[in-house]
């Protein structure tokens, strides 16, 4: 592992990186890779203690919504460093010579790389998961880990630095007959569909109608195994 490398595992565990990757992207299309071969991959875990208020919880994110709490909120202010981070990342490898582009929302905004329309963008972080070998994309359409579930903030930094990237194997979806997450989404948007390579989003999720309620979060039974694991 060389310098460079050794330079972002630190800053990212310094600042609370919970899962590094490095993850070959050389074989994705040039407009989703930007011409750059390497990424940094990670993620932020939540806390055990937010994540039991959360599931105890009635109606959370509602409640945090109403009493004007938002700002105070872990997975807001934890979604907010990961993409920080990720901007961190990016400018350190740029001051090291090399060429780095972050996925942060900040700055797939200020770059024109976001679909506000269609609440897109041409390569998304839970992709580079995937090929990280870092886990799959659950029926909650969001990217589950065998350790935390999704229970992550995740960051992404695209780069040309020489980053030595361990051969990762594509994680199958793990969900099986699990409809937990779909069964307990209030607004129904989760149709409780299985990832497939290829497959397009909107097989599995309605993204327009979704109010971010945490509840396919904290009831993932993945999430609660992480929990079991940190009583």
């Amino acid at each position: 592992m060389n310098r460079i490398q050794n330079k972002v595992i630190q800053v990212l565990t310094e600042q609370g990186a919970s899962l590094v990757r490095f993850v070959d992207i050389s074989g994705l299309p040039p407009e989703q890779n930007r011409g750059l071969p390497h990424a940094v991959f990670f993620g932020i875990a939540l806390t055990p203690s937010y994540l039991r208020e959360v599931r105890e919880a009635t109606d959370y994110v509602q409640t945090m919504i109403a009493q004007n709490r938002m700002e105070e909120d872990e997975f807001y202010l934890k979604e907010l460093a990961a993409g920080d981070l990720a901007d961190r990342i990016a400018y350190m490898l740029v001051s090291e010579g090399y060429r780095a582009y972050s996925l942060s929302d900040n700055n797939l905004i200020a770059t024109h790389a976001w679909d506000a329309q269609n609440l897109r963008t041409l390569l998304p972080q839970k992709t580079v998961a995937v090929l990280a070998g870092a886990g799959w994309l659950g029926k909650n359409n969001l990217l589950v880990t065998p350790a935390y579930g999704p229970a992550l903030c995740i960051g992404t930094v695209l780069t040309d630095a020489p980053l030595h990237a361990a051969g990762a194997q594509v994680m199958e979806s793990k969900c099986g007959t699990c409809r937990q997450c779909a069964d307990i989404c209030p607004e129904k948007v989760l149709y409780g569909r299985a990832w497939k390579k290829g497959e397009p989003r909107e097989e599995r999720i309605d993204v327009h109608r979704c109010t971010t309620c945490m509840k396919c979060v904290v009831h993932c039974p993945y999430t609660r195994r992480y929990l079991r694991l940190h009583l």
